[in-house]
């Protein structure tokens, strides 16, 4: 039986710098929420927040909307020197927070590394999304609802070259 094989896939490292590399500026960037390309930008997003770093003293939480301010590494850029950039993850329509720690609950000074998200719905209702956000020995699920749900980064700063002392 002879197996079928793609003779060539899209290159995701690509289409990801080709789409954002140069300058280092100032981006915004937003889950597509009932389209085909959801799932294509949650990579992107966890792309832009990877080693992302933020203190739980900057997580705020007005009603149904959560707000992380964070600085991020700016692996987008793909220059040198590598840049960095203060961020806002922006998360709407929070109907849950969920934390859980490996261990003890850190200071609320202390930075935690965002390495990876991840989003599915939370069951088969289908009526909310889970939001994961996953450091080492932490997570953060944040269950949206279905209903006009938001999920975006924006860059609030310039960015600054990293100084290596």
């Amino acid at each position: 039986m002879r197996s079928w094989r793609m003779k060539k896939q899209p290159d995701f490292e690509k289409i990801f710098y080709d789409y954002f590399q140069g300058i280092p500026q100032r981006r915004s960037y937003e889950l597509r929420f009932g389209t085909s390309n959801l799932l294509h930008d949650v990579v992107i997003l966890a792309s832009l927040l990877h080693d992302s770093r933020f203190s739980l003293k900057n997580l705020k939480r007005n009603k149904n909307k959560i707000t992380i301010k964070l600085e991020r590494d700016m692996w987008e850029s793909g220059t040198d020197p590598f840049f960095y950039i203060n961020s806002e993850l922006i998360v709407e329509n929070v109907l849950k927070i969920l934390w859980e720690f490996e261990g003890s609950v850190p200071e609320k000074s202390s930075f935690l590394e965002i390495l990876d998200i991840k989003l599915q719905y939370k069951d088969d209702s289908y009526k909310e999304y889970s939001f994961i956000l996953f450091g080492d020995d932490w997570s953060l699920q944040l269950n949206i609802s279905t209903d006009c749900p938001c999920v975006k980064i924006q860059d609030i700063s310039n960015p600054a070259p990293h100084i290596v002392k």
